[in-house]
């Protein structure tokens, strides 16, 4: 590819140059881990999409060119997540493995007063025991406050419109259904990351929440 083309493609995606500032840390924090399984959904999607309408009508060569600039971005994240993951697991231990499951949405009509809905989480996979919980949730839902239900839930930060809790479930067939509470119609976006010894999935829920 020539130098003048390169000067016509556009920026890598924030997502990208966030995972390539996570990877120069190699010791991605659990907020990068999630946004980062967030940004690799959100290409997926986004590839999807330009599949559907490269079907209908064909594509320019800019069009073309920026979609492979995007895939390579995602590709990118891929890799740097799955480097970064494996430098902080090191040290002659066997690893877990790892899953990134697809997007999927969830439809709710919220009662009067507000009320909870059920993400299907996939937390029965694992062995029997106790799996250690990563959910990222919008801050307008302040799930810490609605988390009685949970054993243990701790607050582990907030940046901007996002909050990160950590908390222990049981795993295996006995495991209990994730609730989250929602009062207002909106897109609320969930990150989620289960890890056991044997296993660690990572999934991603939206909540297209209307009365």
């Amino acid at each position: 590819m020539s130098s003048h083309d390169d000067r016509n493609l556009p920026p890598l995606p924030d997502e990208v140059r966030f995972a390539v500032s996570g990877f120069r840390t190699e010791a991605p924090s659990p907020h990068q881990q999630a946004r980062l399984h967030a940004a690799l959904q959100a290409a997926e999607a986004q590839r999807r999409t330009a599949s559907v309408r490269a079907t209908r009508k064909p594509a320019r060569s800019g069009s073309a060119q920026r979609g492979m600039w995007v895939m390579m971005g995602a590709a990118l994240a891929a890799v740097l997540l799955t480097v970064g993951l494996e430098h902080t697991s090191s040290g002659g231990k066997a690893h877990a493995v790892r899953e990134a499951l697809p997007l999927r949405e969830v439809s709710f009509h919220i009662p009067e007063g507000g009320g909870w809905v059920v993400l299907p989480w996939t937390v029965d996979r694992h062995p029997e025991g106790m799996a250690q919980v990563t959910l990222e949730t919008p801050a307008e839902l302040d799930f810490h406050q609605h988390s009685s239900h949970l054993p243990a839930v701790q607050l582990v930060s907030c940046e901007g419109e996002r909050c990160l809790h950590k908390f222990s479930t049981d795993a295996g067939s006995v495991a209990e259904p994730l609730r989250v509470r929602i009062h207002e119609p909106g897109h609320y976006v969930f990150n989620v990351s289960h890890a056991s010894k044997a296993r660690h999935i990572d999934e991603t829920f939206v909540v297209r929440a209307i009365r």
